[in-house]
């Protein structure tokens, strides 16, 4: 058994014997008032009233749930707005608090907003975070849409994100997946997979080393055709990035990055292949010879670059001799 169950254990125990402490103290209390009517009243009626009265009271502390008043401290929002809310958060926060270990708190993220029904500010269930006895998030964060429709899962443990992050978006009463997040430790390790809210499709999966994109990337359009690969290494765009037409299948655009710049000669595509246009940049700027062509690969256009600014031929020849 980890260290982290056996204090939540602790925890648990000392609040039940707290609660049976006040119990206890209450019980006596009542004894003594028992006692003292019953045998000090000079009634009958005063006697029979105050051992009426005190039946009552043992019988509602000896029926009394011994967790319940560990609940409400279980809690992490102040009483006021938790009785604010609605029916339906209380019963999503309750049944939340049942499948948490014990000596494990809950902490509701709410929001306020304009309530048409009762002409005023309602209280609105936004998350709930699970908090081990040292008060970090532990457990399943829940993010929920109307009627406590969980909309957005993060797994977290010790206080950092671990897990698969899920998302979801609600399209005509159904719940469609729209991202997958894995984390380890709190950095994104792994596939980061998008997906399309109209049709479950993936729109994009970039793959992640040490909470950084590394390795090569894809996006989709959205009946499922590829529309740019880019590669990536630590976090940054390097080696070519290529962008397709989607309905021919072939090559729009080359960008050659380096170390996150575009660096080279980028080149654009007809639908049909032939060469559109060519133009150097160098450190995402434009410096050098820019070429438009036309449909029949006739060069339509020239002009000339320096340092992200248009120059003319003989500035341009004058600063790069041949």
């Amino acid at each position: 058994m980890t260290k982290a169950r056996v204090a939540a254990k602790r925890e648990k125990l000392c609040c039940r014997v707290r609660v049976a402490l006040v119990k206890a103290e209450a019980l006596a209390k009542a004894a003594s008032v028992f006692f003292h009517f019953t045998f000090q009243s000079r009634t009958r009626q005063h006697s029979a009233a105050a051992t009426t009265f005190t039946f009552y009271l043992l019988s509602a502390l000896l029926l009394a749930p011994m967790t319940r008043g560990g609940d409400d401290q279980r809690i992490v929002l102040d009483a006021a707005t938790l009785a604010k809310m609605p029916a339906g958060a209380k019963r999503v926060i309750e049944k939340r608090l049942a499948e948490l270990p014990g000596g494990y708190k809950l902490k509701p993220q709410i929001v306020y907003r304009w309530s048409e029904k009762t002409q005023s500010q309602a209280v609105v269930l936004v998350s709930l975070t699970p908090l081990d006895w040292k008060g970090r998030p532990d457990g399943e964060v829940r993010y929920y849409h109307r009627h406590g429709t969980v909309v957005r899962t993060i797994p977290y443990k010790a206080g950092k994100k671990h897990g698969t992050e899920k998302k979801y978006s609600p399209v005509n009463r159904e719940l469609i997946l729209v991202a997958e997040i894995p984390w380890q430790h709190g950095k994104i390790v792994g596939i980061k997979k998008l997906y399309y809210r109209a049709n479950g499709k993936p729109r994009a999966v970039v793959p992640h080393v040490k909470g950084v994109p590394h390795g090569v990337a894809k996006q989709f359009d959205l009946p499922g055709r590829i529309t740019r690969i880019t590669r990536y290494r630590k976090g940054k765009r390097h080696g070519e990035m290529t962008e397709y037409w989607p309905a021919a299948g072939k090559v729009r655009k080359r960008v050659p990055c380096r170390r996150g710049k575009v660096h080279g000669t980028v080149k654009e595509y007809f639908e049909d292949g032939r060469v559109k246009r060519k133009i150097q940049l160098r450190h995402d700027k434009f410096h050098g010879v820019e070429k438009v062509y036309g449909q029949d690969g006739e060069v339509v256009k020239t002009r000339y670059w320096l340092a992200d600014e248009p120059v003319s031929k003989e500035a341009f020849g004058q600063n790069n001799p041949p």
